[in-house]
């Protein structure tokens, strides 16, 4: 590994979170520390994840949102993929996906293309300088997510995805309550 992100111990260390976030669930008595402190703790570990993210693309001027199209493409077949398909795959709305592309595009690591039967859909495909990209990119990109995964072994690895499916699969089904105000 090149090198540590810079950090400092407040971002790295919890612990004066986690106290506040406890002294108020026993303040206000409305909430229950463990469920927020998961909250918290899923939401901060996916912006370090994001910050780290950051961190290796953008000495290649990338963005982590372009290197997710990049590697969606590159797994495709023909590294091809419609623009609405790629939007859905990544969870990413329409005009997103539109930004994305218009950056890969300007970049010439992406091409626009055609559908053949339909001009309403247009597909997204990477270029020959795309492919070559990515035959450099990737082995660097794989060996930084590798070595930030190697915290978990196999078993806790599964068990990670096992519980974060289980949760997104009930929020997806989740029905919250509407506020009663208008606005904040």
């Amino acid at each position: 590994m090149r090198s540590a992100l810079p950090t400092s111990e407040t971002t790295v260390d919890m612990s004066t979170l986690r106290a506040a976030i406890k002294q108020r669930c026993q303040d206000h008595g409305l909430c229950d520390f463990d469920t927020v402190n998961a909250l918290v703790t899923l939401k901060r570990t996916a912006a370090e994840v994001e910050n780290m993210t950051m961190g290796y693309c953008k000495p290649v001027d990338l963005t982590p949102g372009r290197l997710n199209v990049l590697m969606v493409l590159n797994g495709a077949e023909g590294n091809s993929m419609l623009l609405s398909d790629i939007g859905d795959y990544l969870v990413v709305s329409r005009p997103n996906v539109t930004g994305l592309i218009d950056g890969l595009v300007a970049e010439g690591l992406v091409q626009r293309v055609g559908h053949p039967q339909d001009r309403r859909m247009i597909f997204a495909q990477l270029t020959e300088r795309g492919k070559s990209f990515m035959r450099r990119f990737v082995p660097f990109h794989f060996e930084i997510v590798n070595a930030a995964m190697s915290a978990l072994n196999k078993q806790e690895k599964r068990q990670l995805v096992g519980l974060l499916d289980k949760l997104r699969l009930h929020i997806h089904r989740l029905e919250l309550p509407q506020h009663e105000s208008a606005s904040a």
